[in-house]
């Protein structure tokens, strides 16, 4: 009996079409992108990982990478710290709200 069992176990019918993401995401990018606007919030690929989920929060209530990065780089300090800690900061306080999917034709 229990020979059986691990021929039964790896089979998962649903896991081969779900491949992961071939390069990186439209957030990703839009971070690493950061340093290159402004020298003062450069971040490192760790930072751009981490930070990636909140960016493509912005990304799915329909903004542009173009308008989250003008919003992350807008008004900076003359000094940034922890662009890291900065830029979660700003994306957590500056989130646009999420816009309806379908016109409103009331």
């Amino acid at each position: 009996a229990p020979d059986a069992a691990p021929a039964t176990a790896p089979t998962n019918p649903a896991a081969p079409p779900t491949a992961p993401p071939t390069g990186p995401s439209p957030a990703y990018l839009a971070l690493a992108e950061l340093g290159r606007r402004d020298i003062r919030l450069a971040l490192s690929a760790d930072d751009c990982t981490a930070l990636e989920p909140q960016a493509a929060e912005w990304l799915d209530r329909g903004v542009t990478t173009d308008y989250l990065i003008a919003a992350l780089t807008a008004g900076l300090p003359a000094q940034v710290d922890c662009p890291p800690r900065f830029v979660r900061r700003r994306l957590a306080d500056k989130i646009p709200p999420q816009l309806p999917t379908t016109p409103n034709t009331s």
